[in-house]
């Protein structure tokens, strides 16, 4: 680091990046690529089969009986995260294709 550029401490950092959520619409793939069907397909192909098998195990250890509800939890999770991205992306897509003369204002030129 030059004695030129300022430095700025891993606190200020996170509370720019992550906290205020600067982080995820600047370097995202999902968040700054254009909606298109192929990237759509390709979140399905991704996000669909990992939230079906998350949540087909918890089911299994429920009906079972079994005692593994920090498991079922987690997966659950896993589940509801992959939903919301499933979600979140349609709807994107969708809202592309209803609005083709908007831009998105994440992407920038």
């Amino acid at each position: 680091m030059s004695d030129s550029e300022e430095y700025i401490p891993l606190s200020e950092r996170l509370q720019q990046d992550v906290w205020h959520d600067n982080f995820v619409p600047k370097y995202s793939a999902l968040a700054s690529a254009k909606p298109s069907k192929l990237v759509l397909i390709g979140v399905w192909l991704i996000f669909a089969p990992m939230a079906l098998l998350s949540l087909i195990p918890p089911v299994l250890w429920i009906l079972s009986g079994a005692t593994d509800e920090e498991r079922a939890i987690v997966l659950i999770l896993v589940f509801m995260l992959a939903s919301v991205i499933l979600y979140a992306q349609t709807k994107r897509y969708r809202i592309a294709k209803l609005h083709p003369d908007t831009e998105d204002e994440d992407t920038g030129p």
